[in-house]
């Protein structure tokens, strides 16, 4: 509100009054009864001031207006400036997912067949041994034969013995056995039905009716060769003593029969052949040598008669039946042919429907290919060598680096001291350039190959059981897994539809000054300048057409509507993070150093000619070009807008801006005057800086502030505007203004609720000042003063 001094009317009336006629009337001077005494006051000469404003300073005007979008800038001129932002999202893409069953491949290995011809003879030999005695010696006392003898003793008794019967045989033991190559020799062979059981059987000899005997296994001995293990032995008198079965003083019987058959027996546990001459066979015929040696007395007399000629035999058996239990087997080194293998991988993938085709899918973070080639399993065999193992891995996938893996190939080489550890390698993407996308679908056909050079068997002992279990067991193989794991599609790389990119509309509120928003107001800006900067977060070019419109109360504008040329926007560096283009539109080409590209709009001043009190705007997004990359996964995908209107308060001539103030508190000072005069003229005097030609009304208001009816108000003579020197100096411009206020209906009393002078000034460019730009230290100041028209006639009479 401006501030207005005041003096009160009444006042000065009395002072006006005190002087003219106050005590200088004398005797002398008595012009009773026949000299007018009324006296006339005001006309051209008397005015009394009403108010006057402080310097009403532009930068005071705009600046009280406590606009956020009023910008003082650094030289005094002003501009509306309006920073906002806008962030659209992309449309969601549906999730694409990629897999591939596990993969299994199997290459069966080549192990030698270590079944061979083998044959071992039995121990079976069944002999007799003994004596035969002479005819019956009754006149004969003594009868010698070989180390025995017959003699009759002085009772009458016959003595028979002692007799040593003794015999020595052998045994032919063979064995014979063939094999492969691979095996170097036989090390020890291990038997089952292993027992060799001795039968000494004198059934015989006990039955011929000898009063009493006496007989003994005195020895019995049979040297096995070196290569032989014995143990267990078994029988009286028995023993094992390196490679030899020994019985020694076996007491079979003692003055009678006794027993009838002796056995004995021993284990041959096994028959170390390492230190045998073999060469692809081991031939192997001993000669088992053996010996008996009996002892044999006894007595005959006339009670227990033993015929004479009778025969003293021994029958002697020597058994075994043994066979092949197992064989500790010496292998030598061998090659093992593995084949190549292969697996195929066929997969449908569903894609979004917003994706018209598609060259690569990238994995997020942990996707990865697990190879596994398993220890084949072949113990005792074990593989100590071989050539390198040469996958050729899917020839669509990317995989991410890997030791040995040529990523121009996708061969993988692994070393064999490598080839039986897992192996996890990254998978970054998939290529599927040239895969056509059929009803939102892509097939991906592809292959795992896998070849391994010749792996090399070590040298080793094992046992021919296990040997031949592993020919029997048909699994042994040589196998390939892999699976995946991860596989979450996160960037497509190809050509997205329009349809991803909705189109971007907002509304911006414009909060002008209010002096801007009155009816008929009229802007007619110079070079106002729209910057805004687009970042996008997308792989994805897009072509912009930005649509700018004017809009009052919420209609638009007619003729206003800016539209912008095609713009371009970068598609962004690295996905998930913004990559800005920058633009400034203005109605001329301008050249800018600072990374901005002039975008020309020559009817771009129309946006705010009409002063809108919002701005739509209209953005239609185009994507463009065929190599899009979007990461579909990120919640990150999206355009931000950034922009600044700057408009420089340097108008045209077209410019039309209206101001209005209040003087209050009229009411007191007026109220004694009132009484005098139902007609007041107001005296305008505008000192004038501001380079804009001004003209000004005032409303008549009550103490409410509402219009008091019933008063006439004269319009005003025009401002005139004030004026720039050459060197740039304010230059101010005064102007006498005469308003006549009075009431309309005489005896209304409409003049005794006036309170308030709304003073309205509105404001236009002329056509010495357009283009001069608006300063804040350009001024005005407006002096009011009240003068009586027709001045008041004063009668001495009325005021005694």
């Amino acid at each position: 509100m401006t501030a207005i001094r005041k003096t009160r009317f009444y006042q000065l009336l009395l002072v006006i009054l005190a002087i003219s006629l106050s005590n200088c009337m004398t005797d002398d001077y008595n012009l009773d009864g026949g000299v007018n005494t009324d006296m006339t006051l005001g006309g051209d000469s008397l005015t009394i001031p009403i108010g006057k404003t402080d310097s009403i300073f532009l930068g005071k005007i705009l600046n009280n207006q406590n606009i956020s979008i009023l910008k003082k800038n650094a030289d005094g001129t002003y501009s509306l400036q309006l920073k906002d932002s806008i962030q659209q999202k992309m449309s969601a893409i549906n999730p694409v997912t990629f897999s591939f069953d596990p993969i299994t491949i199997q290459s069966p290995l080549t192990i030698p067949s270590l079944n061979f011809n083998h044959n071992v003879s039995p121990i079976d030999t069944t002999f007799s041994m003994g004596y035969t005695l002479p005819a019956a010696p009754y006149a004969i006392k003594k009868l010698t034969t070989t180390s025995s003898s017959i003699s009759k003793s002085k009772s009458g008794s016959y003595i028979v013995g002692p007799l040593s019967i003794v015999d020595n045989r052998k045994i032919k033991q063979t064995m014979l056995f063939n094999y492969p190559a691979e095996l170097n020799k036989i090390s020890n062979i291990f038997l089952k039905n292993n027992r060799v059981t001795l039968t000494f059987d004198k059934t015989k000899i006990n039955n011929l009716g000898f009063a009493s005997q006496n007989d003994t296994l005195k020895n019995f001995r049979i040297d096995f060769p070196s290569e032989f293990k014995l143990s267990s032995n078994i029988g009286v008198g028995s023993r094992i003593a390196g490679s030899s079965f020994i019985i020694e003083n076996a007491l079979l019987s003692v003055g009678g029969s006794g027993t009838n058959i002796y056995t004995a027996s021993f284990l041959i546990d096994r028959m170390d052949m390492s230190n045998y001459p073999q060469n692809k066979a081991l031939d192997y015929n001993p000669d088992i040598n053996y010996s008996i040696a009996y002892a044999f007395s006894g007595t005959v007399n006339d009670a227990s008669p033993v015929p004479p000629g009778s025969r003293l035999e021994v029958n002697v058996s020597l058994k075994a039946f043994p066979e092949i239990d197992d064989m500790e087997i010496m292998t030598n080194s061998f090659a093992v042919k593995v084949p190549s293998g292969s697996n195929s991988i066929n997969r449908t993938v569903e894609m979004s429907n917003q994706i018209i085709n598609i060259s690569t899918l990238t994995f997020l973070n942990g996707a990865a290919l697990q190879i596994n080639i398993a220890d084949p399993g072949i113990t005792p065999f074990r593989v100590v060598s071989g050539g390198d193992c040469s996958i050729t891995l899917p020839q669509k996938f990317i995989f991410k680096p890997y030791s040995g893996l040529d990523p121009l190939t996708n061969i993988l080489t692994i070393p064999y001291a490598q080839l039986f550890s897992p192996k996890t390698i990254g998978i970054a993407g998939i290529k599927l350039t040239g895969i056509p996308i059929v009803n939102n679908r892509i097939t991906v056909s592809d292959a795992l190959t896998y070849s391994i050079n010749d792996l090399t068997i070590g040298a080793q002992s094992s046992t021919l059981n296990t040997l031949q279990a592993i020919n029997k067991n048909n699994d042994k193989n040589i196998k390939v897994t892999g699976s995946s794991n991860g596989l979450i599609v996160s960037i497509v790389n190809g050509k997205i539809s329009n349809s991803g990119i909705d189109p971007i509309t907002q509304n911006i509120d414009l909060n002008l000054p209010s002096f801007l928003k009155q009816d008929g107001n009229v802007l007619d800006v110079n070079n106002p300048v729209i910057t805004f900067e687009i970042g996008n977060t997308m792989g994805i070019p897009i072509d912009i057409v930005m649509n700018l419109i004017p809009k009052k109360k919420g209609v638009i504008i007619p003729n206003s509507t800016v539209t912008s040329p095609t713009i371009h926007i970068a598609a962004a560096e690295e996905l998930g993070h913004s990559t800005w283009s920058k633009f400034r539109i203005s109605k001329s080409p301008v050249i800018y150093t600072d990374g901005y590209t002039s975008v020309v709009i020559p009817n771009l001043p129309n946006l705010l000619k009409s002063v809108p009190d919002e701005i739509g705007i209209n953005v239609a997004p185009s994507i463009i070009g065929d190599n899009h990359s979007i990461d579909i996964n990120s919640t990150n995908n999206k355009l931000d807008i950034k922009y600044m209107v700057d408009v420089p308060l340097d108008f045209g001539g077209d410019l039309k801006i209206q101001y209005s103030d209040t003087i209050s508190k009229l009411k007191s000072g007026l109220k004694d005057i009132l009484k005098l005069t139902r007609e007041i003229e107001v005296l305008a005097k505008v000192n004038n800086q501001i380079p804009m030609d001004l003209s000004f009304t005032l409303v008549p208001l009550d103490s409410l502030g509402n219009k008091v009816t019933g008063i006439t108000v004269s319009s005003p003579d025009t401002i005139r505007s004030g004026n720039i020197s050459m060197a740039g100096v304010p230059i101010t411009i005064s102007s006498d203004i005469k308003i006549m206020m009075k009431e309309t209906v005489s005896g209304s009393l409409a003049l005794d609720k006036l309170d308030k002078l709304n003073l309205i000034i509105s404001a236009t460019k002329n056509s010495n000042s357009q283009s001069t730009p608006l300063k804040s230290n350009q001024f005005m100041i407006i002096e009011l003063r009240a003068r009586l028209p027709k001045g008041i006639t004063v009668n001495q009479s009325t005021t005694k």
